[in-house]
């Protein structure tokens, strides 16, 4: 039996993990760097148990570094198989096949933006059927996907298209720029118009209210300082031109408060919209991956919907469901009793 490790390369953020429940996800942002990618590939992959190839899905093709899409892919390609031999890798499609380096070079449209295709097809049997959503709230991203009658219930494989029907929101619950959610924050009693600036992110509002822990060592936020509770304070503080030690800690809790509310908002609109795709059949099962499973309880309480509550974290545990796409792939090609061969 072939083990397959799964590699999410994504534009902010690397992630893999394998079907015996090793997970691993790291900061690196991409369209920065994109020619030292294979060098924190290289090194991911050397702390990883043994594995003999690597499935792969991607989102990274998307960074601005790249002109098109079928440049990002094939430079991916290119710095992953500098530390990896191209015949032992797979890559995940849209359309649910697996292709080889040089097929998904020539297929970039199938390739591009398929990790929520993969996590959707292996966790389609836990819907059993019934008309269901799968919710995957990341860092940039939430994914509302619909799951009916043992399908993936769409026809939209491109971000443009899942965008247009509303499968996509462009919102998760650290890189997403406050200035993104709200046109205004409360201050002293009044709505202050927000500065269009990215001076804080909802990692600030989660930080600021404790849904996210403080991670010290972090600098991966708006100003370059560390995401802390403290740190978030000055960030948040600058989105109405005041700073952290003007504002009180109830005047920064309002001011959390509403953005938080405002996305939650966001995303109760957005299912709402796809729980009334279903015929007749009513919806009342949700399927929650990622790590901002408290936004969509917030847009649950928001909607007045009770459906049943599936969490990939109480079944996979936190690390797995935050990196659940590269589970999915791994799983998948496990399952799939998947080939590898040299020349392939």
């Amino acid at each position: 039996m072939i083990r397959w490790l799964g590699l999410d390369i994504g534009g902010a953020n690397l992630k893999m993990a394998d079907p015996s429940g090793f997970a691993n996800s790291e900061s690196f942002p991409l369209w920065k760097h994109p020619k030292r990618l294979h060098q924190a590939i290289g090194k991911m992959l050397s702390i990883a148990p043994e594995f003999d190839a690597l499935a792969v899905t991607m989102t990274g093709e998307l960074a601005d570094c790249f002109a098109t899409r079928e440049e990002g892919v094939c430079r991916i390609l290119e710095q992953l198989t500098t530390v990896f031999p191209a015949p032992f890798v797979r890559v995940y499609s849209v359309l649910g096949e697996w292709l080889t380096v040089s097929q998904a070079a020539r297929q970039p449209w199938d390739v591009a933006a398929s990790n929520w295709h993969a996590l959707a097809s292996y966790v389609l049997p836990w819907a059993e059927g019934r008309a269901s959503l799968l919710l995957d709230v990341g860092s940039t991203t939430t994914d509302i996907i619909p799951l009916y009658q043992n399908r993936i219930f769409t026809e939209a494989t491109t971000d443009s298209q899942r965008l247009l029907g509303g499968e996509l929101v462009y919102s998760g619950v650290e890189r997403t720029p406050i200035c993104a959610i709200a046109r205004s924050l409360p201050f002293r009693g009044q709505a202050c118009p927000v500065m269009a600036e990215v001076f804080a992110t909802m990692r600030d509002v989660y930080l600021w209210n404790g849904e996210l822990p403080s991670e010290p060592e972090c600098c991966n936020t708006a100003d370059g300082r560390p995401a802390t509770k403290r740190d978030s304070a000055y960030r948040l503080a600058r989105m109405i031109g005041e700073d952290g030690a003007s504002l009180s800690e109830s005047e920064l809790d309002d001011i959390a408060s509403q953005a938080a509310e405002l996305q939650s908002l966001q995303l109760a609109e957005a299912m709402e919209r796809q729980r009334n795709l279903f015929d007749q059949d009513p919806c009342e099962r949700v399927i929650i991956s990622g790590h901002g499973h408290f936004v969509v309880d917030a847009a649950l309480m928001r909607m007045g919907w009770k459906p049943e509550r599936i969490l990939l974290r109480d079944r996979l545990g936190p690390d797995l469901s935050r990196c659940a796409p590269s589970f999915a792939i791994a799983s998948l090609a496990t399952q799939a009793n998947l080939a590898v061969t040299v020349g392939s």
